[in-house]
């Protein structure tokens, strides 16, 4: 799909994930952890005898959004039973609203374009993200490349460390959680 066609990524629940495409390698969502690689996470989606996974850890984040580690940075993940999310790029590559609807029913055409969240009052968490590549992808977080089970979206931005706000949208027929991520001049 074209860079400027925003994607839908949709799966049976879970958490979602944003992770600099460089870092995707080192994602293996519900898959034992290769290479003798050891997870620390309490959560244990394949029981509790079983080894932690990427997506136990994912499972860990209690708030809504919060950053784990992943290979040598960091991913969001977008925390709670999330139906879908997409991302929605700002004009002029400043970055884009990771939208999160509240409800698998919604009207999920009145979140688009990004200019319908000009209203939303977002605010700071204190939360950065950075991609070295230009490329952040988003995907459920039990799934992992390259033979992929559910949609995901490679979304291009600037090389850069990004700082995360969020907000809540409400519009007649549609719901959601909106994170922002705008780019942190000088990085």
């Amino acid at each position: 799909m074209p860079d400027n066609q925003p994607e839908w990524v949709v799966c049976d629940g879970g958490p979602h994930l944003l992770l600099p495409t460089e870092l995707v390698p080192c994602w293996e969502g519900v898959s034992e952890p290769s290479n003798g690689r050891i997870v620390q996470a309490r959560f244990r989606y394949l029981g509790k005898e079983s080894s932690a996974t990427d997506y136990d850890l994912a499972c860990d984040v209690e708030e809504e959004i919060g950053l784990i580690p992943v290979g040598a940075g960091y991913g969001l993940v977008i925390g709670q039973a999330v139906p879908m999310s997409i991302w929605i790029p700002l004009p002029e590559s400043r970055g884009g609203v990771i939208a999160v609807p509240m409800f698998w029913d919604c009207n999920v055409t009145a979140v688009l374009p990004s200019s319908n969240f000009k209203d939303a009052e977002f605010v700071p968490t204190k939360l950065v993200i950075s991609t070295e590549s230009g490329t952040f992808t988003l995907l459920a977080a039990s799934d992992c490349g390259p033979k992929w089970v559910y949609p995901h979206s490679v979304i291009t931005v600037t090389a850069g460390t990004y700082a995360i706000s969020k907000a809540n949208y409400s519009v007649p027929d549609f719901e959601a959680r909106l994170y922002r991520l705008l780019p942190i001049l000088g990085t």
